[in-house]
């Protein structure tokens, strides 16, 4: 074996125990690093998004690193008193939560950060390992096992948790903007809220620009076709998929357009056309928000469906 041999061997039996994993799990990842397969998905707003299908002796050794990272972000999160701040991508949080933390919220600033998971590139990721002390040949080949094309590819299980922690001193900063201007500010994967409950709060405009400054400052650009500035004097405001009304009875809900594409689901589902699991999935999302409760729009859909199951003639 010649040198360059050596040193590849050695380093992959050092990866073995830093990731926690076999050795031929490591070899086989690295022979499946160009095998990536990509295809685009149009948006509902224009546009395409493009998913990434990862190798799946790939997906293998990404699956390793991820249960590796998460409790290191859970970790840092916990240092830097974030825990209340990023929904996204961490156990026990969701986009009800993420929500939730605005419920008493009046005037809200709303934005998308542009091109998320393509801002996290080699360079980055680079910096990020070398912080959590992998050494130089470790952090580089853990860039080359994570990336595609150069950054994170959407669809690889470690790129959810890279994101969250190479946005680590974004949030903090983030954090400070709104502690500055008397707001509360969350995260939700790649979206941002601002809010503020007060009757006279600081003009969102001049917040936006702290905001604004704080992304560019840190090589990040918001979108500003989904930047809003809004109020619940003005109808209820969405975030993150929920609603959250003028109507402080009932402060969070999901929007009535949303439970009229649940019921269609129901009456699909009532038909033999969508599968159990969905019908599961979408109510247990229905009941978080509603505190465990059913929204009488879904009701009788929904009766006649667990009917139906119950007589076994689904």
């Amino acid at each position: 074996m010649n040198q360059i041999g050596r040193y590849l061997d050695e380093l992959v039996q050092r990866a073995s125990a830093v990731y926690t994993c076999s050795v031929e799990v490591i070899r086989q990842a690295i022979l499946a690093i160009d095998q990536y397969e990509t295809y685009s998905l149009p948006k509902r707003i224009g546009g395409f998004r493009t998913i990434t299908v990862v190798p799946e002796s790939l997906l293998q050794l990404q699956r390793y690193l991820n249960r590796g990272l998460q409790p290191i972000y859970e970790e840092l999160l916990a240092d830097n008193q974030l825990t209340d701040t990023v929904h996204g991508f961490v156990a026990g949080r969701s986009a009800y939560t993420n929500a939730f933390r605005h419920r008493d919220g009046r005037t809200f600033i709303i934005c998308d950060l542009k091109g998320a998971f393509d801002q996290i590139t080699e360079a980055r990721l680079l910096t990020l390992f070398y912080s959590i002390e992998f050494d130089p040949g470790i952090a580089e080949l853990t860039v080359r096992l994570v990336t595609h094309k150069g950054v994170i590819p959407q669809g690889a299980p470690t790129s959810p948790v890279l994101l969250n922690l190479c946005l680590l001193e974004f949030d903090q900063l983030m954090m400070a903007v709104a502690f500055k201007h008397g707001y509360t500010y969350t995260r939700y994967a790649d979206d941002l809220c601002f809010s503020d409950d007060t009757l006279w709060p600081i003009d969102p405009k001049v917040v936006l620009q702290d905001i604004q400054f704080v992304a560019r400052s840190l090589g990040f650009m918001l979108n500003e076709k989904k930047t809003r500035l809004l109020h619940v004097d003005k109808g209820a405001v969405k975030v993150t998929g929920c609603t959250i009304s003028p109507d402080r009875v009932l402060q969070i809900a999901l929007p009535r357009r949303t439970l009229k594409m649940y019921r269609a689901m129901l009456h699909r589902a009532t038909q033999g056309l969508v599968s159990h699991e969905v019908v599961m999935g979408t109510m247990g999302w229905v009941k978080i928000v509603y505190n465990g409760q059913v929204p009488q729009l879904l009701l009788e859909q929904l009766t006649k469906y667990q009917s139906l199951r119950d007589q076994g003639l689904l």
